[in-house]
């Protein structure tokens, strides 16, 4: 996995590529949590644009490092999701809890409440396993 950093005066971008499955979400945990204790940061946003495919290592991850955040007053989000990734986060519900971007200073996706039924329809669309 590649890891490329961009940073600005409140935060920083971490963009990754490919996969974030068990076997390289340590190397972004890793990574964040290198960012997340300097304490220079505020904000660390993580662009999943490249990502191609999330399995249950990854989602925790996510949700790891959003609760992390809460935690000490400062942001996580996931920008650049596709509709891959959105639907990956309705089903789970983690839609409701992590903070989602369209673009790095774009438009937030709001999350969905109460569609149980599109929630299974759902299922039937992604072809994964978590």
């Amino acid at each position: 996995m590649d890891i490329i950093e961009k940073r600005n005066t409140h935060g920083i971008v971490l963009s990754i590529d490919r996969s974030l499955d068990r076997t390289n979400a340590g190397d972004l945990d890793k990574a964040l949590a290198m960012h997340f204790d300097d304490g220079k940061m505020d904000a660390i946003w993580l662009d999943v644009s490249g990502v191609q495919s999330v399995d249950s290592a990854g989602l925790t991850l996510w949700l790891k490092w959003h609760r992390k955040s809460l935690n000490v007053g400062r942001r996580f989000a996931i920008v650049c999701a596709n509709s891959f990734h959105r639907k990956l986060l309705e089903i789970t519900r983690l839609d409701q809890e992590i903070v989602i971007f369209d673009r790095p200073g774009g438009t937030r996706i709001l999350p969905t409440f109460g569609r149980d039924t599109a929630r299974r329809d759902l299922l039937d669309d992604l072809e994964i396993v978590l």
